[in-house]
């Protein structure tokens, strides 16, 4: 059953609370109302944040106290943010579920006036380090990490292997005779002497058999198929591709097969090369490496050579990567073939108990990373003491909805990973825009779902904040790659997330069976790069890994006036982020954006100084009729000037490539955390001018 909605219905909704928040704030509602038809005449205003990790948090964090204490934030009416922008759009919204923060100059949680810094911005500047252990090697917290890492790595492990080895036990119990035939070569003697059989050829028959059964059902299925064509009533399109689907269901189950049957062959030859127990497993390992290494060579490096002739060359070493795995799994369990029945039964076990009793989720890193962003960010005041600050770790997503107050409503963006989607334009895009929102959560490809129905108890504020941040991930939009997706799910290096799709709203045995329960069958989906919009749970991952300026949203929504602070790591001034979103806003959208003096962003070659922190930019809305409605984009980008306080470049002497300092180093500690805040300030501080606001 679908519960989804279309985007039209998910702004219409929110211009409605829009509308709340500005007759709250004094803003005289529109008789006319707020409708996402006269969205450019409601003069929205929008504020993006890019990702970047904790180097954006502390910059963006500067230029909220600029914008806060030039009242321009109180005039926002969307914040949009993604990745380490989330981190500080994520903070400032926790803060303001509680009715004495606000985002006026009088209450602003992160007020900047010159006295004595408020408790709320101590405990960012603490937290600068927010990923490192606390202490040295020998400190508890330290253990914690490499114990938190170890294990849960050792039960993604396990469930490969027992897939593999569920696989290869039966083998052993449907066809003891292959048994016999390996051990037979090797020159001893059958341990199922009761069921050889007398030829060889019956072996390899006894091999294929299954492929070459489902072999004949995809034959009598393409048979059936060229009959019905003379019947006109079934010939219709939903049958054709209904049946389709089924026989290239079909085919690729006897390709499996068969492929099951060519593995004991190879055993047979690997091990009479083999006569180490080690060196069997030391194959593996090798094969992966130059697997690794290989996609790494011939997707960078090797620039000259076909496209399809390196993604082949991958194909084919993670194909061996594969069978050479399986074949280590089958090699040890052939040993004890005696047994076969017994490591069947606890192989199955294993993912039977792994299965009832976890989630994808919780065997990831994701939980590591999102506890650590939220014991950082997700905080709010104490009722009993205003100066001391509590852990919000338990807000959700739509208690921000209704906010009394003129808080920006907050859009997380993320990205959804569609590299197996049956739809071209998704699929070679390998992602879509995926948003939690208080109000909505979903995605153009999946349709959009009520966040206080889809939360479910799960997407919280901390959660979305970090699914939007997970920059590790398997899959990764744009730059995904089916040798790293293995690796880095063989490895557990996920930080994403298997959510739930807001398409479908599953549930069978009343309730007892989810999709959460077939997570394994999830885990296969990710070691090869198989996702898609169609099935129960979808990947999520970074909102970067698609679009990282946070812009695109407030690009479909019209907004009059966008403010875009750029924070990420651009040390040769590409704009990279930049053009992205100019260029998919055009092809999406129609939208043309043309940037003014954008060259004095560039810093020049003697001085590495830019003339201007923030330049401006025009928007056209295409109206259908060949004209557009115009909208003004107001880009900060984190540059150095002359006009800068001394200490700023007294750290850049000592730190070079500050203020685009590498995403990889989320390790901030004083000094470089209010470096970028300081910088973020200005560069605010520019900002307003742009718009000619004056400092209250």
């Amino acid at each position: 059953m679908s519960d989804a909605v279309k985007f039209e219905q998910v702004f219409a909704d929110e211009l409605k609370v829009i509308d709340q928040r500005r007759a709250a704030a004094g803003v005289r509602p529109d008789p006319l109302g707020c409708t996402p038809e006269r969205a450019l005449e409601l003069g929205l205003v929008g504020l993006a944040f890019s990702g970047g990790g904790i180097r954006s948090a502390s910059f963006n964090l500067g230029v909220l106290q600029a914008l806060a204490k030039h009242r321009i934030l109180s005039g926002c009416d969307y914040l949009s943010t993604v990745s380490g922008g989330g981190y500080i759009g994520s903070c400032l919204s926790a803060l303001c579920s509680d009715k004495n923060v606000g985002v006026s100059p009088e209450d602003f949680p992160f007020a900047f006036d010159g006295r004595e810094e408020r408790p709320e911005v101590k405990r960012l500047r603490q937290h600068g380090e927010y990923l490192a252990p606390a202490g040295g090697l020998l400190q508890l917290d330290t253990w914690r990490v490499v114990s938190t890492y170890v294990g849960r790595l050792l039960v993604t492990l396990s469930t490969i292997m027992a897939i593999l080895g569920v696989a290869a036990a039966a083998w052993i119990i449907v066809y003891p005779k292959i048994v016999n035939l390996a051990l037979g070569m090797r020159g001893e003697a059958p341990v199922l002497d009761g069921l050889l059989w007398g030829k060889p050829r019956d072996h390899i028959t006894a091999l294929f058999a299954p492929a070459m059964v489902v072999g004949a059902l995809w034959l009598l299925t393409t048979l059936v198929y060229a009959v019905v064509t003379v019947v006109p009533r079934l010939w219709t399109l939903r049958f054709r591709e209904g049946f389709t689907r089924f026989q290239a269901i079909i085919l690729r189950l006897a390709f499996v097969l068969a492929v099951a049957g060519v593995l004991p062959l190879l055993l047979v030859y690997v091990d009479k090369l083999v006569t180490d127990f080690k060196l069997a497993f030391s194959l593996p390992a090798a094969v992966s490496a130059l697997s690794v290494a290989g996609s790494r060579l011939l997707g960078e490096e090797a620039k000259g050579l076909p496209a399809m002739l390196k993604r082949g060359l991958v194909a084919a070493g993670m194909a061996l990567f594969v069978a050479m795995v399986c074949l280590g799994v089958l090699y040890v369990v052939w040993g004890w073939a005696n047994i076969a029945g017994t490591i069947f039964a606890l192989l199955l076990g294993v993912l039977v108990l792994l299965a009832l009793f976890t989630d994808i989720n919780r065997v990831s890193m994701h939980y590591f990373y999102r506890d650590r962003l939220s014991e950082a960010f997700i905080v709010r005041r104490d009722r009993g003491r205003r100066d001391q600050l509590v852990s919000a770790d338990d807000l959700m997503l739509s208690a921000l909805a209704y906010l009394d107050r003129r808080v920006p409503y907050h859009l997380v963006n993320t990205c959804v990973n569609l590299l197996g989607s049956d739809d071209p334009a998704l699929r070679g895009r390998k992602a879509d825009f995926f948003l939690l929102s208080p109000l909505y959560c979903g995605s153009r490809a999946t349709g959009y779902r009520r966040t206080a129905e889809y939360e479910n108890d799960r997407m919280s504020l901390a959660t979305a904040m970090a699914v939007s941040g997970a920059a590790a991930s398997p899959q990764h939009g744009y730059g995904s790659s089916t040798a790293m997706a293995f690796l880095m799910t063989l490895l557990n290096v996920r930080l994403g997330i298997w959510a739930e799709n807001p398409r479908n709203r599953p549930s069978l045995l009343g309730g007892w069976l989810t999709p959460r329960r077939l997570w394994p069958l999830y885990l296969c989906r990710e070691l090869f790069n198989d996702t898609d919009e169609q099935r129960w749970l979808v990947n999520l991952s970074d909102g970067g890994h698609i679009e990282n300026l946070a812009m695109y949203e407030l690009l479909r929504r019209r907004c009059k006036v966008i403010i875009a602070s750029d924070a990420e790591a651009d040390p040769k001034r590409t704009f990279g982020g930049l053009g992205g979103v100019i260029r998919k806003a055009r092809i999406d959208m129609g939208i043309e954006i043309r940037m003014d003096d954008i060259d004095k962003l560039i810093p020049d070659k003697e001085t590495k100084l830019s003339e201007l922190h923030a330049v401006t930019g025009t928007i056209r809305y295409p109206k259908g009729d060949g004209t557009f409605d115009v909208g003004t984009l107001i880009y900060i980008k984190s540059s150095l000037t002359g006009d800068d306080p001394r200490d700023l470049h007294e750290y850049r002497s000592s730190h070079d490539t500050f203020p685009h300092e590498s995403t990889a180093d989320q390790f901030f500690d004083e000094a470089q955390f209010e470096s970028y805040r300081e910088l973020g300030y200005r560069s605010g501080k520019a900002a307003a001018a742009l718009m000619g606001v004056k400092a209250a």
